[in-house]
């Protein structure tokens, strides 16, 4: 690859930028009361140690014997160069990952100032138990006090049940490993020729004896080295300082644009089939999202009932944003695709679930009354809710907006006070 690639999606990989600025006025005499919020880590280093994965080992392995090939020769540098970036920073979130939350909150202030103009208001924040989140909760609330010092963050509290749902069912992890799903992207990779790709690629780093004399995994080694291509964006502060320059970690040099295509193709209908809509938007990546939606509902109430606190903060994963999208029927994010071919027209992970995306209910009450409207972001862009009208798009009445998700719940026979550990582990 000689140019750069027009197009080239990172995926899931994609560095956070907000969808949009100026916002709709709300109705008249309504303001801004309450904003449940919960987003993904900002971006990050690899969550895995670069010398514990397959590519690193039969590099190392080829490179004591002398049989990689030029290309191998180069590219195994640039592994061993991202070693050293990543030592002693697997599982954190990177510089730029910091600056994408900190910038988040700041202009959570910046667009809600009604918010966070008293004197003492407060904010819950719940985190998963990866360190990453713990990172974005409190480089997001430093944007906040940036911009409004007198914050005060109730203190952080771990809530997997309700952030990592998808690690505490069991029926989901037998589908994340053995669901319909699986057939279905490998019918897509036969039409991609992904084995014949991945042969090729390795087929250039090692010499024939080699090859000949171990039987290498070719579609475990480029999928590797690819997920090394799309971490370096996220980390090039860190490549700064180790003097990297863009050639010493250029890994998409070694695919064509139109191999990039097919990797990016692939990699975003495996998130699509075990994190969104998938091949039935009732299916269980979708309905694994339940516990988030009964939370969201139950903090809603809790406010309009109380009045505590002006924000509600949730620090999760994109195995959390994305079903949670689609569970909310948000437009955009909640479609199921006529063919797998077609994924990419209705689904785009770069635009869903990028590095610190972020879905927020925005709730607004009417002055000197108790009528209220909420309306709904993706990645601060205001979207529209499939199967629920409004005469005052983007907002939504609430009442409207509870009974609707309400029955949502009642279709999978919850509600936002059952026990949701149960829900999971009985979830099929």
């Amino acid at each position: 690859m000689c140019q750069p690639c027009a197009n080239l999606s990172y995926g899931t990989k994609t560095l956070y930028t907000p969808q949009q600025k100026v916002y709709a006025q709300p109705p008249k005499d309504y303001k801004a009361a309450f904003i449940n919020y919960v987003g993904r880590h900002g971006a990050r280093h690899l969550t895995k140690a670069v010398k514990t994965t397959y590519a690193y080992d039969i590099l190392r392995k080829a490179d004591s014997l002398g049989a990689l090939t030029p290309d191998g020769t180069l590219l195994f540098k640039m592994v061993d160069r991202l070693d050293q970036i990543e030592n002693g920073r697997v599982n954190n979130i990177s510089m730029l990952g910091r600056k994408e939350q900190h910038d988040i909150g700041a202009r959570m202030v910046t667009n809600y100032p009604e918010l966070f103009s008293k004197k003492d208001y407060s904010v819950t924040i719940a985190v998963t138990n990866k360190v990453r989140t713990l990172q974005s909760a409190n480089a997001f609330v430093s944007g906040l006090k940036k911009k409004a010092p007198s914050t005060k963050a109730f203190r952080i509290d771990t809530d997997d049940e309700h952030l990592r749902f998808y690690d505490l069912s069991p029926a989901y992890t037998r589908y994340a490993d053995e669901g319909n799903w699986v057939s279905a992207l490998s019918e897509l990779e036969n039409e991609y020729a992904f084995l014949q790709i991945s042969r090729a690629f390795t087929g250039k780093m090692f010499d024939a004896t080699f090859l000949s004399a171990h039987k290498i995994n070719s579609t475990k080694f480029t999928d590797d080295v690819y997920g090394f291509a799309m971490i370096v964006p996220s980390v090039s502060a860190e490549a700064k300082i180790y003097n990297a320059q863009t050639r010493a970690l250029d890994f998409l040099s070694f695919f064509t644009c139109t191999e990039l295509d097919i990797l990016a193709r692939l990699d975003a209908a495996k998130d699509y089939f075990t994190k969104g809509p998938g091949l039935d938007l009732n299916g269980i990546q979708v309905k694994i999202a339940v516990p988030l939606l009964a939370d969201f509902i139950r903090s809603t109430d809790e406010y309009i009932n109380t009045g505590k606190n002006v924000a509600a903060l949730r620090f999760s994963h994109a195995e959390a944003i994305s079903p949670f999208a689609a569970l909310l029927s948000l437009k955009g994010a909640s479609a199921v695709a006529a063919h797998h071919q077609q994924i990419d027209s209705v689904w785009q992970p770069a635009n869903i679930i990028p590095l610190s995306a972020n879905i927020q209910w925005i709730l607004y009450k009417q002055k000197n009354s108790q009528q209220y409207l909420i309306k709904f972001l993706l990645n601060e862009s205001e979207v529209g809710i499939d199967g629920l009208d409004t005469d005052t798009f983007p907002y939504y009445r609430w009442n409207a907006v509870r009974a609707y998700y309400i029955n949502k719940l009642a279709a999978y026979q919850t509600n936002p006070d059952a026990d949701m550990k149960a829900f999971l582990f009985n979830l099929q």
